[in-house]
């Protein structure tokens, strides 16, 4: 057996895996605003940009400069689109084998 020069690739669409996507999405927006709201009201500062903008990705953070303490967020609608967008499809990809006559 070869191996084939190039790598194919599938694209599937999983209705049930997208639900499931799209209902895991919708838990953590609710969740991302939760914690941002019990941040807001108890005035605590949030972490560094780095994990602010990987925990609460799905919001635009508003805070003060000096004291970095959270004055207001808002849902980030183009992210939100876009993973529910990206939610569709599964890629998988695999190398064709060519048998030898």
């Amino acid at each position: 057996m070869k191996k084939a020069d190039k790598l194919k690739l599938n694209l599937y669409f999983d209705p049930i895996r997208r639900g499931q996507e799209l209902i895991d999405l919708d838990i953590a927006i609710k969740a991302q605003a939760e914690a941002l709201e019990d941040i807001r009201i108890r005035k605590l500062p949030p972490d560094d940009d780095a994990t602010i903008s990987r925990v609460y990705r799905f919001y635009t953070l508003n805070y003060d400069a000096d004291t970095r303490i959270l004055t207001s967020f808002i849902l980030n609608e183009k992210k939100v689109t876009k993973a529910r967008r990206e939610a569709v499809f599964l890629l998988t990809r695999h190398m064709v084998l060519i048998s030898a006559p």
